[in-house]
């Protein structure tokens, strides 16, 4: 943190929008390196000079997320994405943070424009694909849509990530194709036992014990 003081400290006569560009810039090594609070520190600082700097508040948004603040968090993102509404990254965390605090409904929201301006990012389309096939609300779920986007993210990966192909069971079991949905279930189970993670492999098993009796998997509320 100190050389990159420093170098703050030589660009202290530079205009306050260049003065912002770098912290931002060091914000962001800092959370990628999980150092959040030297982060938010710089962050807050170009925010109290430019309150609708809008790489400031995504970067603080995000902050507020890995460190689990979702309150502070949703704040930070949702103003980020009213400055940058075509910004993948806020419309992908804000989802993330909102459907964290139950929110699925807006989620889905963000998910979508998420998965419109990078059709083929594997988070946001597994992540959403999960909430419309799983989701307790039936207002919430749509079958055709949750096959589709996790369709594409087992696509994307060559059908060998296991949670992709879990999450394409659960859309064919919410689409009543349910011998699909036990065979993609099966084939997630192999490659968990594999290569993991092993600790979703009970639930992994309860589902393909669902779609075998012809039943859906929703989450509980």
């Amino acid at each position: 943190m100190e050389h990159w003081n420093k170098a703050i400290q030589l660009n202290a006569s530079e205009p306050p929008s260049i003065q912002n560009t770098l912290r931002n810039h060091i914000a962001e090594k800092l959370v990628a390196h999980n150092r959040h609070q030297q982060a938010m520190t710089l962050l807050n600082e170009t925010i109290q000079l430019e309150p609708n700097n809008a790489n400031a508040l995504k970067n603080l948004g995000t902050a507020f997320l890995q460190r689990k603040q979702l309150k502070p968090a949703i704040a930070y993102l949702t103003k980020a994405s009213q400055l940058l509404p075509d910004d993948y990254g806020i419309h992908n965390n804000l989802a993330l943070a909102l459907s964290e605090t139950g929110n699925d409904k807006k989620a889905i929201v963000h998910f979508r424009k998420a998965t419109k301006l990078k059709p083929n990012t594997l988070s946001a389309l597994h992540n959403l694909a999960w909430i419309l096939a799983t989701h307790n609300n039936e207002n919430l779920r749509n079958a055709s849509e949750a096959v589709e986007l996790s369709e594409r993210a087992c696509e994307l990966t060559d059908y060998q990530n296991p949670l992709s192909l879990d999450t394409l069971a659960a859309a064919y079991a919410e689409a009543g194709r349910f011998s699909e949905a036990v065979q993609m279930g099966e084939m997630a189970l192999v490659l968990l036992k594999s290569s993991g993670p092993k600790e979703v492999i009970p639930e992994v098993l309860k589902r393909i014990e669902l779609f075998k009796a012809g039943r859906p998997y929703h989450k509980s509320p």
